[in-house]
């Protein structure tokens, strides 16, 4: 028997990736785009350790893909993408519509059943903005930065 001896860690440390990496997705514009948008954020959060912004992640991707859904008529696009210096995930979402999203600026009346999308992208994100592709081709991609940390 060797005189050292490997022993699996009993609480390991979490592997953040460290190096930058980006996945797409190509949804049909329909009602099933949001859940199978965030089911494929999940995936690819638990394969790269990043456990930590999994809530945060799945709910801004339901926000994003929801509104292109509603408010558009086109296929979406989500690209999740991660940026090792410094730590940060972006969720982009593309549609068709060069229409930027309206956004209130006060905080949505606590009852209401919509209108809450984009004030949780502001709450959740760190950053986040919309840009503007009608000059390349159309369309526009709302995105939105986790940092992690």
């Amino acid at each position: 028997m060797p005189a050292h001896s490997i022993h699996p860690a009993t609480s390991p440390e979490p592997i953040h990736p460290s190096h930058d990496w980006r996945y797409s997705l190509q949804l049909s514009h329909s009602a099933h785009a949001p859940g199978i948008a965030r089911s494929t954020v999940r995936i690819v959060l638990h394969e790269h350790d990043l456990i930590p912004l999994l809530d945060s992640a799945e709910l801004l991707t339901s926000e994003l893909v929801t509104n292109a859904y509603r408010h558009t008529a086109g296929e979406i696009f989500l690209r999740v993408g991660w940026s090792s210096a410094p730590e940060t995930l972006r969720l982009s979402v593309w549609d068709t519509s060069p229409t930027h999203p309206a956004t209130a600026p006060h905080t949505p009346a606590p009852y209401r059943t919509r209108g809450r999308g984009l004030f949780l992208v502001r709450r959740l994100s760190h950053r986040w903005g919309v840009h503007d592709f009608s000059r390349e081709c159309r369309g526009k991609a709302v995105w939105a930065e986790l940092r992690l940390g």
